[in-house]
């Protein structure tokens, strides 16, 4: 699945759900012309259909949700780090 940060923001416990809006994925997008990227077909997904798809709702209210979260980052890419992306990763890391 994907994550939008509003839903993130609810998972949370953040935002309500009716704070959360729907989001449009897009299903085999043409990227040939950047300005006008036409898909095969869209999807609105709700915030009813990630609850739904993940179990339930959330079992607290956001005004009650955890104030301390954990967050891993995973870097991808297709050159060698270099001394300064090591640097960065160095200085974002907490632990």
């Amino acid at each position: 699945m994907f994550a939008t940060r509003h839903s993130s923001f609810y998972t949370m416990g953040l935002l309500k759900a009716e704070e959360v809006p729907p989001v449009h994925v897009l299903a085999d997008p043409d990227l040939t012309d950047p300005l006008s990227v036409i898909p095969a077909s869209a999807v609105t997904v709700t915030i009813d259909d990630l609850v739904t798809a993940h179990g339930g709702a959330r079992t607290y209210l956001a005004s009650q949700g955890p104030v301390e979260f954990s967050v891993a980052f995973i870097v991808v890419g297709d050159e060698p780090f270099t001394s300064a992306s090591t640097l960065t990763s160095r200085f974002f890391r907490t632990s």
